[in-house]
């Protein structure tokens, strides 16, 4: 049979629960607006009941809390992870993309279509006036505004790729910091649930901490229960260990000993495991915004930019004066590397590469093409585009200039192939106006060409921007999922809140009735 203050001891047990809940619902509310945050809940049961070994069968004994929940779904996790993948990728290739076309855009506006209109705008005026040292001044002028141009839009793009470059290293350092705040948390969690208590708001970190490792790379968790409140938890990133439990493996960068593409800038970084291992970040496991910053910073459309022989129609090394071959910049398919197939930094560069050079050659193959003359009737040897940085290298858009020699001597410039009447005639200059609308790299003209660059860089920005937008919406959606079960409802809250009062009056108002019994027993009918 139970004490006679057993009463006692439920409405105290009452009291005690009710009390736990309350602020159970004050924890939740004050942690409506804090990310990552899971709502709790309070775990009751009856207490165990007393046998009274009568024909009234058990006794209640009241309520226990046997805990603290955290409500939480990993399917809603899981699908949220792999799409804040997708979403982080696409975020940052579209934001790359835009800085990209910005500098492309130019040819839009004041940058290409200005100078090279000006270029032969002032070719038409020198035709006019072939003996003029002024308008020879001008055309070369305008050419060397050209390059200087050419050379600007050159070391914008190369810029990215310097940005795209640090900022892989300080990716990779996030990734070393989240995996050495999940081992920690790991322990934190197991230390406290080994002692019978549940690590809730750990558990929310350690699921936030998650969270924004997904947007960077591909994750897969897995935890497994050792019993006795012990449980391991792996994380692993491109299909390879990160996280075991308690300790972490560490990624490093190093900067590259040889150029992957001859416009790469020096110093580009590759990705391994602290402990030497291949990291293979070009893997098709790879993704997230760590593949975008690689697939901007060295994609080449699948190739290598490198230099190579320049071949005439029937296959044959081209050679200069000299007999040397002449170099062209081209992209190789056939390397058998692992590459990135995505249009980034290196692609483009080799087009503004292509681009210059070709350009050069179109003006120095009529400059020097063995008929035409200076103004004092000698034959031109002398390229009119050279690369600043060695006149026997393949000319780029980064080293491209009106060759000294020319500016210093404007008499050099030729504007025919022969005198006639005292004069010189305008051949020259007309075959150079030519080239404003002469077929070009596959295209009608070399306005064409880079418009078709601009192209290229509009529709993979257009691709991008539409694959953010689609999977910022799809991560709405399962946000949402994921928050009507684990989110606070400030109004669920408020009703649990006036639950758990009314309950801990009513316990309250039970005590004070045992107490009134009690007290009537011991002091009234004591003899």
């Amino acid at each position: 049979m139970p004490s006679t203050f057993f009463g006692l001891t439920i409405g105290q047990s009452g009291l005690n629960a009710s009390q736990i809940g309350i602020n159970t619902t004050g924890h939740n509310i004050s942690n409506e607006n804090t990310k990552g945050y899971s709502r709790q809940v309070t775990d009751m049961q009856a207490s165990t009941p007393i046998r009274s070994y009568s024909s009234s069968g058990m006794m209640g004994s009241g309520t226990d809390v046997t805990g603290i929940s955290q409500i939480r779904e990993l399917y809603y996790d899981r699908k949220y992870w792999g799409n804040e993948t997708n979403y982080g990728r696409y975020e940052a290739l579209s934001g790359y993309m835009q800085q990209l076309e910005n500098y492309f855009n130019e040819t839009n506006l004041e940058g290409f279509t200005k100078e090279y209109d000006n270029v032969f705008t002032s070719l038409e005026s020198l035709k006019n006036n072939s003996s003029s040292t002024s308008y020879r001044a001008a055309f070369l002028q305008s050419c060397v505004s050209f390059t200087e141009y050419l050379n600007t839009l050159y070391n914008n793009v190369s810029n990215i790729q310097s940005d795209l470059n640090h900022q892989v290293a300080v990716t990779v350092d996030e990734i070393n910091s989240i995996a050495a705040s999940i081992a920690t948390i790991n322990k934190q969690i197991n230390t406290v649930e080994m002692n019978g208590s549940s690590a809730n708001d750990l558990r929310d970190k350690r699921a936030l901490l998650i969270d924004q490792l997904s947007a960077i790379v591909p994750v897969e968790v897995t935890e497994k229960s050792l019993g006795n409140g012990v449980t391991t938890y792996d994380v692993k990133i491109c299909n390879q260990d990160l996280v075991n439990t308690y300790s972490y493996y560490s990624l490093k960068t190093e900067p590259r000993a040889d150029r992957a593409n001859a416009s790469d800038i020096e110093g580009l970084y590759e990705i391994k495991w602290a402990n030497g291992n291949d990291f293979n970040m070009y893997s098709s496991s790879v993704n997230g915004s760590l593949k975008a910053l690689i697939d901007m910073r060295d994609g080449c459309n699948g190739g290598f930019e490198k230099e190579t022989n320049l071949l005439d129609g029937n296959g044959n090394v081209v050679t200069d004066a000299n007999g040397n071959p002449v170099k062209t910049l081209q992209i190789d398919y056939g390397t058998g590397k692992l590459v990135t197939t995505y249009k980034g930094i290196p692609y483009y560069l080799n087009q503004l590469n292509q681009f210059a050079e070709e350009f050069a050659k179109m003006f120095n193959d009529i400059v020097t093409d063995g008929e035409s003359q200076d103004l004092d009737g000698n034959a031109v040897t002398k390229n009119l585009f050279i690369n600043k940085y060695d006149q026997a290298n393949t000319i780029t858009a980064l080293g491209i200039k009106v060759n000294d020699e020319f500016l210093n001597n404007l008499r050099l410039l030729p504007t025919g192939t022969k005198m006639v009447n005292g004069k010189e005639n305008t051949d020259v200059v007309d075959k150079m106006l030519q080239i404003k609308k002469s077929d070009f790299l596959n295209s009608d003209s070399p306005a064409g060409y880079l418009e078709s660059i601009v192209a290229q860089i509009a529709t993979d920005t257009k691709i991008a921007r539409t694959f953010e937008s689609n999977y910022s919406s799809i991560e709405t959606i399962i946000d949402k999922q994921r928050m009507s079960i684990s989110g606070v409802d400030r109004d669920e809250e408020a009703m649990n809140l006036v639950k758990y009062q009314n309950a801990y009056e009513l316990s309250s108002k039970m005590i004070q009735v045992l107490t009134e019994i009690y007290d009537r027993l011991i002091l009234e009918t004591g003899v």
